[in-house]
């Protein structure tokens, strides 16, 4: 299966997502010429271009898992961050353009979900892989009227793991060290100070003192504020697979020097 987006046309697998929606043919644009009683009467018709690979491209970027359903359970579209919720989520899986649900419940309230949202009902649904559970919320992807065939929007209730990629770019941007990132890391995903220092067995005063620079270099007055800042971070995801070079050789170093010190700065 391709590394990224999934565009299903009659069954069909395609890397390339030409099927994800119909070029639109340009239309000349025409004004009725100005002149006395003219007015607001001017007439001015719109060309639209829809680029399907611009739009796969945009969709692929995204951090946040979109599916696309046709009539029945068809996978119309899936974007790049969904396949890899797909592959990491014990519960999911893509086979042969279609969604896969091992849990027989699960599956039963998908279904259920799809055919309420072609009624215009916008639902959540849990899906149980083992002990992890994932919410997928489903709506109709058009406005009313809707029908039977109404393509449905699904989303992926938990982010890419891409935020890694988007807090090197953070920290870049602020000036932090390799060390301070880690700890708006640790932080995004929960951890107290006191747990960040005994993650990286290092003190919790140069955890406190790595705070102290980062709420100075971030302007953020608190933890509070710093972790909502980080949650509020436009998503980096990396289209071709891997991480930029930038963030590949803030990885090769380590944040927390072995003596429990601060890892040197970034250039």
């Amino acid at each position: 299966m391709d590394q990224g987006s999934l565009a299903v046309d009659r069954g069909t697998t395609s890397s390339n997502s030409t099927h994800l929606a119909a070029r639109v043919a340009p239309t000349p644009i025409s004004q009725e010429p100005a002149g006395p009683g003219a007015g607001v009467s001017a007439v001015i018709q719109e060309r639209i271009l829809f680029d399907v690979d611009l739009a796969q491209a945009v969709l692929d970027h995204l951090s946040v898992g979109v599916a696309l359903f046709g009539r029945g359970t068809q996978l119309l579209f899936i974007n790049r961050a969904a396949l890899n919720h797909c592959r990491r989520f014990p519960g999911l899986r893509v086979d042969a353009g279609a969604l896969v649900l091992q849990d027989d419940r699960s599956r039963n309230e998908f279904l259920r979900a799809l055919r309420s949202a072609r009624d215009g009902v916008w639902s959540f649904v849990q899906i149980a892989g083992g002990a992890e559970r994932l919410i997928l919320g489903l709506r109709p992807a058009r406005g009313a009227p809707v029908a039977a065939d109404t393509p449905v929007l699904v989303t992926f209730g938990m982010r890419d793991p891409s935020e890694q990629l988007s807090i090197h770019f953070f920290a870049r941007a602020c000036g932090l060290s390799p060390a301070e990132a880690e700890v708006v890391r640790r932080l995004s995903e929960g951890l107290s100070p006191k747990e960040i220092a005994r993650c990286h067995d290092v003190a919790l005063s140069t955890v406190r003192t790595q705070l102290r620079c980062v709420r100075t270099k971030t302007g953020a007055r608190n933890i509070t504020e710093l972790v909502r800042a980080v949650g509020c971070l436009p998503a980096m995801m990396p289209v071709d697979g891997s991480l930029t070079r930038a963030s590949a050789a803030a990885q090769s170093e380590p944040p927390f020097s072995h003596a429990g010190g601060m890892a040197m700065s970034m250039n």
